[in-house]
């Protein structure tokens, strides 16, 4: 259990980080020591059962040297969709790719249009739809148990937005643990590019702010009246808070103690489907692994009928998903 409970931490730490933090903080190399899991025997997406896809009427098998592994912040006292659940406020896909022990991120917009499942209020059933991924975080109904259910129609939405790019292995956190952590590492500062002061006094813009756990969820989350208003900048801030917070846990001095109690606090902010094994092999990735790039799905934000749309860039995301996840068949 307490071999567990290190490795799910580790993990969770890597949500918040984008994919660095894991490697860095907490001491990644004396900790792992502790891990026995199995690595992953190739099942961490379905990569290996090479699938054609056709793409302009090319056909495109995907990497087999490349796993991915989708991961899904989730705003519970923020926006809700109209069954009242949270939505999917952060979306990233993490690929590794084994051919030159690489790795890229790629954030996903939550503005994105895309097709999605959307359930009706009252009868549940659900249709395909063309609407925010954000909204894809949903199943119909208000269960736990119906978590990994909506883990997997987020992932659904993900792959029909990347051209049929399929993720067996997924984790969820609710937004809110990103202020547990900040405070676990004592705060992190952030330099403040633009006026802010509106969501609080204290984020004055070009000014660098020590950010405590509540204030950094008010700068990572805050969108109406920042900036331009768009989700585009507020994924450019939240880029800036974890490059900062890197760099703070690489200084953060947390005994086994600490780190467990962390666990304790966090544990029901975490939904995954990924055992110890995979965990520590993500984890020994990141902390191996070169990082590639962080790559932007091109497009234009939009006010829509109600809310605001990102639409995609079609031929510069189909340039992307060819590079990323797939090759072309002879």
């Amino acid at each position: 259990m307490k071999r567990k409970r290190r490795t799910i931490l580790l993990f969770s730490v890597f949500l918040l980080c984008i994919a660095l933090v894991a490697a860095v903080l907490f001491n990644l190399d004396r900790i792992m020591s502790a891990i026995n899991g199995t690595p992953d025997d190739g099942a961490g997406d379905r990569n290996d059962t090479l699938d054609t896809v056709y793409i302009d009427g090319e056909a495109y098998r995907p990497k087999s040297t490349v796993k991915n592994y989708l991961i899904i912040g989730i705003d519970k006292q923020g926006e809700v969709d109209s069954n009242g659940q949270a939505q999917a406020d952060f979306i990233l896909v993490l690929s590794f790719d084994s051919s030159d022990n690489t790795y890229t991120v790629m954030p996903i917009n939550r503005d994105t249009m895309t097709e999605i499942l959307v359930y009706d209020v009252f009868s549940g059933e659900a249709k395909e739809s063309v609407a925010q991924i954000a909204l894809s975080h949903n199943d119909g109904t208000y269960t736990e148990i119906s978590n990994t259910r909506k883990c997997k129609n987020t992932a659904k939405a993900v792959s029909n937005l990347l051209y049929g790019v399929e993720f067996k292995n997924y984790a969820s956190m609710t937004m809110d643990a990103v202020g547990i952590i900040v405070d676990y590492v004592g705060g992190v500062e952030v330099y403040v590019e633009y006026d802010m002061t509106m969501v609080d006094e204290r984020l004055v813009g070009g000014q660098t702010v020590l950010l405590d756990g509540e204030l950094a969820l008010k700068f990572i989350g805050a969108r109406g009246g920042v900036a331009d208003e768009t989700n585009v900048s507020r994924m450019e801030r939240q880029m800036a808070f974890f490059d900062a917070f890197i760099k703070t846990a690489k200084n953060a001095e947390l005994d086994e103690e600490s780190l467990l109690k962390c666990f304790e606090d966090v544990e029901d902010y975490i939904v995954t489907n990924a055992n110890d094994g995979i965990l520590g092999e993500i984890s020994d990735k990141l902390e191996n692994y070169e990082k590639k790039a962080t790559v932007k799905i091109p497009g234009e934000s939009k006010v829509g009928q109600k809310f605001m749309e990102f639409h995609v860039d079609e031929e510069g995301l189909k340039d992307i998903v060819t590079d990323v996840f797939y090759k072309k068949t002879n």
